[in-house]
């Protein structure tokens, strides 16, 4: 169930992959530009929403590379040996998006917090 949620999820996504990639190499290149270059009243501004974009690029291009194509579902025609490296090949896609969905969640308390930073700046 929650393997085909994602695979929906990364269908969804996998068009934009390259794209997903690019922003997340150029908002991490701003930032460091950015910390690397000196603070001024200017830039400081652009911190904070430059490290949520980043990482919400990130996520996004994992789950577009990671979960577009699954192992197929387990078969009783099949042989044991087969059944098996199906079941934890499965087991090990879901564990990465038991993962996936924890850093998701991490990175939206993140964003949350920055924002509330950000606002009060």
């Amino acid at each position: 169930m929650m393997l085909n949620a994602l695979h929906k999820l990364a269908l969804l996504l996998a068009p934009l992959r390259k794209a997903w990639l690019v922003l997340a190499i150029s908002s991490l290149a701003s930032l460091a530009f950015i910390l690397v270059s000196g603070f001024n009243a200017n830039s400081e501004g652009y911190l904070l929403p430059l490290l949520a974009l980043s990482l919400w690029s990130l996520l996004a291009y994992i789950i577009a590379s990671t979960f577009v194509q699954l192992p197929e579902t387990v078969n009783n025609k099949q042989g044991f040996f087969t059944r098996l490296k199906l079941k934890l090949q499965r087991l090990f896609y879901w564990l990465l998006g038991i993962l996936f969905i924890g850093l998701t969640a991490t990175t939206l308390l993140f964003t949350l917090r920055l924002l509330n930073i950000w606002r009060l700046q």
